[in-house]
Order: C-alpha cells, then structure tokens, then sequence
C-alpha cells in the first residue's frame, strides 16, 4: 500500500496540487508531518528530498509533505520545512540523563582534612595523560602535587612531582611546553615561581620580580609574559625575553602613568591573545577612591607599556560567582573571539564590547574548553538541592547556538573539565564552607 501511496503522490507533486479525499488517505498512512522520507526522524534528508521532488525529479515521498496543510504540496512547504529545522537546530536539546564513571579524588590522599584543597581546579589533556591541578592558596597548604594518569589506563593516578606552591590553579601550554604558574610560592620568595613539565619532569623557575602569585603565562612576539600579583607600587604584568631575566611593563591611563602606590591590591589575573594584539586584565583597590577597579589594557608595543582601553566593571566583573580559589576567569579564544565566563559567559572581539551568551535555565558557566573548531561549556543550575549539570558546545560563528553534549545530575558543583575525542572528564566539589567529603572526584563522561 505504501508504494501506492508513494507514486500517487509523486504524480500530485508534479501536478502541483493534491485533492481533499487523497489527502486524508494519505495522512492515515503516514507517522509525521514533515518527515518525507518516512524515517520517523526530521532532518535535512527531508529538506534534499522535498526540493528534488519540487524540482521534478523522479523522487518517490514516503510521508507527509504537506506542513501547512492547505491541501497542496508546493514551495511553501519547502520554506516551512526549512524554517522548522532551523528552529530545532537553535533550541538547545534536551538529552538523556548520560552515564558517568568515578575515577576516584586522587587529591584526597594528600588532603586528608582539607577539602577543599582537593578540588580540581583547572585540568587538560598533554601528551597522552590527563592533568589535575587542586591546592588551597587561601589556607595555604601547599606543597603542592601534580597529578596525573594515562589516557590508557584512567584512574590509576600518578603525583608527578609535588611542588612548593600552595594550589596548582592553573595549567598552560606554551610553545608545546606544560606549564604551570605558581599561584603561590610556600613561604616569602622574592621572585614569583613557574613550572615546567621538560623530558618527563618538573623543573621550577624562580624569576619573576615583585610576582608573590603568577596566575597566567602567554607567549606573544617572541616574549613570555606573566600575569602577577605584585607588591604596592609595582606593575602585575611582566616579561622575558630570555627566560632568565624578567622586567615589569607600566599601564597608562589617559596618557598618564598609573599610580599603584595606594593599593593594597595590585594584581593581573589574565592574559588574552587575540589577532596580533595582546591584552591584560588588572584589579587594585583603590584606598583614594574606596573601590576596587577593574579594567582592560592593551599592550602598545611601540612604547613597551600597557594603555587602558576599557572599564571591566560595568560590562562583565560580578558575575554568578567569585570563588576566592579561583582567582580568574576561565577564558578561551576561538577564532575572532575571546570567549570569557564569569559565571554568565560573554565574548568580545575587541575589548571594548561585550556580549553575553545567555544559557539555558540561567545556568552558570564553571568552564569552557576550546577542542576541534568548537567551544565547549562546563554548566549547571541547582535544583532540587542537586546540581544539574549540562555540557554545551557551540561556535565563534554563531555562539548562542547551543548543542547539548552531555547532561546528568549530581551531589556537587562542577569545577573544571577537559575534553578528548573520546571522553569528558569533570571535577566535582564544593568550594562552600569547608566543602564536601566527595571534593575532588573526577567524573568520566564517554561522548
């Protein structure tokens, strides 16, 4: 009968009109308004096989074509057909609850009483093994373990070295090279400490003048700079040309130079390449003024210095949170575009505009991963007092359209991922009071 069916309706499309009486036999046949091809799915299949129909191709149409059911089978069909699906593609979809495996909280044995130190703060993916960087810089109990495991055999964790520093906050990949900014050296150096993961192992680099906390590196023209917390009256952006000897850059403000003098805060906490420009994030506490300032600077390599470009706090600072453990901003560019999360994720071109990506369910953004042309959101919403978490991906060319990754509910909020061909893998923890038992368990997530 469906053959029937099928060459009836080729001859009524090329005739270009279908009769009330077939009409309605033909619809008792079929399973979905817009589902052409008779699939039970609608998709762009439909979309080809509507057009070719159209064109008078010699094309059998197993379903129904007839989307706004005035009887006939024609080009307005074809425009609603296209519109349906691209209304589907922009609404985020709802997925199944996904199936996690535990790898365990491989910082729990080295902070048995502090929880909140076993966090996994930031993670990545080098060389084969995935990295967890966990520590509490506030409470100061470092030193400080690297761990990791092979992609090959996930949960069996290694401490690849522990280092002087109070928190691994950070990992960064610089010409290839780990990295690891030292958010907070143990005890009172002079110099501001980075590592290195080189031939297998960590080497510690203890160079950079007034940076107590390093908390970003970047590599740009030929330099490495450093994002610093630096001492009243200095400047929190340094930088090397030989990676030995380091000097500080001055910010400029309406032509003049910046007084630091008065703060009690002087601090860089990110660094963004964009296109052939460099910018710098930086915060003070103005004892003047009463009020902490946050701004934007561009790097002006003609003069070798910092020029402010834009106020921070009126476009993107107070956002859902302000963990005191995670003392920056998850950032990542992709293509034309930084993308940045302050809890609610935004994005820029520039500097000077910010646009924000609203998330559905009013969800914060914990973190964001560029992989393979695409950005993927680490995100969640309390309800139920459980935390739902959903992980999105999307484009620099079309941000707010977002796909559904993977989604699943659980006891603690998220706080950092990363992100393979094969897998994500999520820490959970609580960085509220004095946090919870499970702090620290990295989740297993196949896509």
């Amino acid at each position: 009968m469906k053959r029937v069916v099928s060459v009836i309706l080729v001859v009524v499309l090329l005739a270009g009109a279908l009769s009330a009486n077939m009409l309605s036999y033909a619809n008792a046949a079929l399973r979905m308004v817009g589902d052409v091809n008779n699939d039970g799915k609608l998709n762009n299949r439909d979309l080809a096989q509507l057009q070719q129909a159209l064109a008078d191709w010699d094309v059998t149409l197993d379903g129904d074509a007839d989307l706004n059911a005035d009887g006939k089978v024609n080009n307005r069909d074809l425009s609603q057909l296209q519109q349906t699906l691209s209304d589907n593609e922009k609404q985020p979809k709802a997925a199944a609850a996904t199936t996690y495996v535990s790898l365990g909280a491989p910082a729990a044995e080295h902070y048995p009483s502090n929880r909140l130190a076993r966090c996994a703060w930031d993670m990545i993916i080098h060389d084969g093994r995935l990295y967890v960087g966990c520590g509490d810089y506030s409470k100061n109990t470092g030193d400080s373990p690297v761990l990791s495991c092979s992609l090959n055999d996930l949960g069996n964790w290694t401490v690849e070295a522990v280092l002087p520093d109070e928190q691994v906050g950070r990992f960064v990949n610089i010409n290839g090279v780990l990295t690891i900014p030292g958010f907070d050296p143990v005890g009172s150096p002079d110099y501001g400490f980075y590592y290195e993961r080189i031939g297998g192992e960590w080497r510690q680099q203890q160079v950079i003048p007034y940076g107590l906390h390093n908390f970003d590196i970047v590599w740009f023209h030929g330099r490495m700079y450093a994002a610093i917390g630096a001492d009243r009256g200095a400047y929190p952006i340094a930088y090397t040309e030989d990676g030995v000897t380091y000097e500080t850059l001055p910010l400029y403000k309406d032509g003049s130079l910046v007084d630091t003098g008065n703060s009690n805060v002087v601090r860089c906490s990110n660094l963004y390449v964009l296109g052939d420009e460099l910018y710098a994030d930086f915060w003070y506490e103005d004892e003047a003024l009463s009020h902490s300032v946050f701004e934007m600077y561009r790097y002006n390599e003609e003069e070798d210095r910092f020029d402010y470009i834009a106020d921070l706090k009126t476009s993107t600072h107070g956002g859902k949170y302000s963990p005191a453990y995670l003392p920056l901003w998850g950032k990542e560019t992709v293509n034309n575009k930084v993308f940045l999360t302050t809890g609610y994720l935004f994005y820029t071109t520039d500097f000077e505009e910010y646009t924000q990506v609203e998330i559905p369910n009013n969800a914060a953004v914990y973190d964001m991963v560029r992989f393979s042309g695409r950005l993927y959101l680490l995100t969640a919403y309390e309800k139920d007092g459980k935390q739902q978490v959903t992980i999105y991906s999307t484009t620099s060319a079309n941000p707010a359209n977002l796909r559904t990754e993977a989604s699943y509910t659980y006891d603690l909020m998220p706080t950092s991922f990363a992100v393979d061909a094969d897998n994500f893998f999520v820490g959970m923890g609580n960085w509220h009071g004095s946090g919870s038992p499970g702090n620290g368990t990295i989740l297993q997530i196949e896509r």
